[in-house]
């Protein structure tokens, strides 16, 4: 999540995914994928550059005739932190949580 937060979810996912491939978690059902999957989409919410469409949309938000008054209304990278980390980390709370249930079920690891 923390990778994905700064590089982007498309790098950060083909970087991992051979680190998943040659572990022992190598199944496509497996838990190392669940991780993988949810990590990438936590991280992806945190910040402003975390998945493509945030910068899509700060482009458009700016290129568009909305004038924004002051500056805390403005789309930047620290405002939108500011909301984006709490909601990845409620994610990865509840993403550990689900992968500790998946992994205690019959055939799993």
């Amino acid at each position: 999540a923390l990778v994905t937060a700064f590089l982007n979810a498309g790098p950060t996912a083909i970087f991992f995914i051979p680190i998943v491939m040659h572990s022992h978690y190598a199944s496509f059902s497996d838990i190392g994928w669940w991780a993988l999957s949810l990590g990438v989409l936590a991280g992806s919410s945190a910040t402003l550059t975390g998945a493509t469409a945030g910068i899509v949309s700060q482009t458009i938000l700016e290129d568009s005739d909305v004038s924004l008054s002051s500056s805390e209304n403005k789309l930047t990278f620290q405002n939108y932190s500011y909301r984006g980390v709490p909601i990845a980390l409620i994610m990865l709370v509840l993403s550990s949580i689900y992968i500790a249930i998946l992994s205690r079920l019959p055939g799993q690891i």
